[in-house]
């Protein structure tokens, strides 16, 4: 398959002379125009198309800054620039390698680019806290899948390495849900049939498969559900579930366990310029957008997933448009560009919460307000599940800022305990209570996780960084929390009750 195929259109006059590698390319013009030249001019019709995805003004200056082209000095690129790999060696080396056509999901090079990703992490030195032991204590089930019959297994006494994966369920309704429970726990031992998976499940075996792992975990199949399932004891394990796995898979772009991540993708708009004997290039749809493919997308709406995420010491994200790899080293993405936000770092810390340990004091409150924002807009299928949901991470923090606190509220003796009550509402309307089922025993007062609905505290956005100079805006809100945990006690900071906050 030839991902490099030159696509040469027709220009105007205008653009027929341009030189966009030149150092002090640039392009002044309007969107009027561009439209006019549109249906005779594949640069004109590619460039006008990028302008509706922007705020930018009607009238416009286009400049190259590296290999993208950007209006105005944006923060956001509006189009990439790429050269293929073994062009022509007069291309300026600044200019990044890339296709600008992905290989579809299921191609070889698509696994291969994925292998490759798992192959730099492991053999490179400055990225030992994203490799997990090479016998990690393991989940207490798994399914083999490296067998002609997928199996559920009971894993004491085994040793190996395993991947995750991080789904949504889905709507019940649209979404039958493939669960394991007393009554099917012996049937999935003996043997689950590949064809008869849900597509997303599907679709996590066959990477499993490509990249020769034997054993995946799958939350719905390895926890026993149901009201006599095993839910509870396994969900205080879920740190050690995603920080142990090898890698994890997010199935980004599927919205249940019936709609599968290697799907078509869309394909992506690019035209192909020449420069002198042998010497091509393309300008490409601008298709980097882990904010919105990622942060954004659905899957990161589910409550579970910030831990899930915080937790995996690396994590492959399947997303509409195009595969992203995270982990220690940053953001990689599959048109070979390298991203970096800061809290993506944050979040995507192997060691989490290493990274902010090594901000000032001041950065780490940032990021820990900017973490509760965070997780005040995330959804759940069964809200009492919110306090567990992120009980993990929260222990991390805790021993990380060397203080004493409970859902969402820590008390340093230096003032932060304040400033965890400085919460607001980010919208309109009461706040309700979440009410919690009498056997899990769970107290927690209205002015912490006892609630349901957006919180923020004061702060801003933060900066995404492409390749250490493209920014954009992260929105972040916040949520808070109760009781306090200080060694082995418990001890409640208040026991005020506010019940239209």
């Amino acid at each position: 398959m030839d991902l490099s195929l030159p696509h040469y259109q027709e220009l105007c006059s205008q653009c027929e002379g341009l030189d966009i590698l030149s150092q002090d390319f640039q392009m002044t013009d309007t969107l009027s125009n561009l439209e006019k030249r549109a249906d005779a001019c594949g640069f004109c019709k590619l460039l006008a198309k990028a302008w509706t995805k922007t705020q930018a003004p009607k009238e416009f200056r286009l400049q190259r800054y590296g290999p993208t082209l950007r209006i105005d000095n944006a923060s956001v690129p509006l189009l990439s620039i790429v050269r293929d790999p073994g062009g022509s060696s007069e291309i300026p080396k600044y200019i990044q390698v890339g296709f600008p056509n992905l290989p579809p999901t299921r191609h070889p090079l698509h696994f291969e680019i994925i292998r490759q990703w798992l192959k730099e992490c492991d053999n490179n030195p400055a990225h030992d806290n994203c490799q997990c032991d090479e016998s990690p204590t393991l989940p207490t089930r798994l399914l083999d899948v490296q067998t002609s019959t997928i199996r559920l297994i009971e894993t004491e006494g085994l040793q190996g390495q395993y991947l995750a994966l991080s789904h949504p369920w889905g709507d019940p309704i649209k979404h039958s849900h493939f669960c394991t429970y007393t009554s099917n726990i012996e049937r999935h031992k003996a043997g689950i049939d590949f064809n008869i998976l849900p597509d997303t499940f599907k679709d996590a075996v066959t990477i499993t498969r490509e990249l020769n792992i034997k054993y995946l975990w799958i939350d719905s199949l390895c926890i026993i559900q149901g009201p006599d399932g095993d839910f509870t004891e396994q969900s205080k394990h879920m740190e050690d579930v995603f920080s142990s796995a090898y890698c994890v898979l997010a199935a980004s772009r599927a919205a249940g366990q019936c709609d599968g991540f290697l799907g078509d993708r869309a394909k992506r708009d690019y035209i192909t310029f020449s420069r002198g004997e042998g010497e091509i290039y393309h300008v490409c749809e601008e298709i980097d957008n882990f904010q919105g493919d990622v942060i954004d997308g659905a899957l990161n709406q589910r409550g579970w997933v910030l831990q899930e995420r915080a937790l995996a010491r690396r994590t492959i994200y399947f997303t509409k448009k195009q595969t992203y790899w995270e982990c220690g080293g940053g953001i990689r993405c599959e048109t070979f560009t390298k991203l970096k936000n800061n809290i993506a770092a944050f979040l995507g810390d192997p060691k989490f919460p290493e990274v902010a340990m090594r901000s000032t004091r001041g950065e780490m409150i940032y990021l820990y307000q900017m973490f509760y924002q965070q997780y005040s807009r995330l959804q759940f299928s069964k809200v009492e599940d919110r306090p567990f949901a992120i009980a993990g991470l929260e222990k991390r923090l805790l021993q990380g800022f060397a203080t004493r606190g409970g859902y969402g509220v820590f008390d340093d003796g230096k003032g932060l305990l304040h400033r965890s009550l400085l919460w607001c509402r980010s919208f309109g309307g009461i706040l309700g209570r979440i009410k919690f089922p009498v056997e899990k025993k769970t107290f927690v007062p209205t002015w912490s996780d006892g609630v349901r609905g957006r919180h923020r505290l004061p702060g801003s956005g933060v900066e995404q960084n492409r390749m250490g100079t493209a920014r954009s805006p992260i929105p972040m809100e916040r949520r808070l929390a109760c009781p306090v945990h200080h060694g082995q006690k418990q001890h409640n900071l208040s026991r005020c009750y506010c019940e239209t906050l």
